[in-house]
């Protein structure tokens, strides 16, 4: 008897947390007016909440705890509080998502280019925010994302690529919407 009382006072293990992909982080921007997905991990079966701008939407794990779901579309606007279960994303913005992919010419940082030297700019414009992904190379397909949403408010933004700064700059003085850059 006591025996069977110790084990039901022995955790069996702590359930894994709900975690989000790592693109899902404060200041990110998601893509207007389409299906928009978010998924994670957790323990698998369990029940994960996600609510975002008035919407709610759930979804339970899979065996492998890998979850997904797509929120309904939504108009431009923010900032918004995306919530998973016990995890707050704050400052998100719903607007133009935009991916920066190419050579080395997509590489060279706005404090490198010519252009971004001559050309007048009015100053930061906080609708403007780019996932900043660490340079690297992996043998395998990764599963996650490392790195991070910065506004063109901070100092990273003379490190984005410069092609990438104006192009968004461009997109979001045309759509008057938030813009991301990835």
């Amino acid at each position: 008897m006591r025996v069977l009382l110790l084990l039901l006072l022995v955790p069996l293990g702590t359930p894994a947390p709900v975690t989000l992909h790592g693109l899902f982080a404060d200041g990110m921007v998601l893509q207007r007016d389409q299906p928009c997905p978010v998924w994670g991990t957790s323990a698998p079966g369990e029940q994960i909440v996600v609510s975002l701008a008035g919407r709610k939407q759930s979804v339970k794990s899979g065996a492998d705890g890998r979850w997904s779901l797509k929120l309904d579309p939504m108009p431009a606007g923010g900032p918004h509080e995306l919530k998973v279960n016990g995890t707050v994303i704050r400052d998100v913005m719903i607007g133009e998502v935009w991916l920066a992919a190419g050579g080395s010419d997509m590489e060279m940082p706005l404090k490198a280019a010519q252009i971004g030297r001559t050309q007048p700019d009015e100053g930061p414009v906080p609708m403007i925010r780019f996932f900043i992904v660490p340079s690297g190379r992996s043998e395998q397909p990764e599963k996650d994302v490392r790195g991070g949403w910065r506004t063109n408010r901070s100092e990273t933004v003379s490190e984005v690529s410069a092609v990438a700064y104006f192009f968004a700059r461009d997109m979001q003085r045309r759509l008057k919407v938030p813009v991301g850059m990835v």
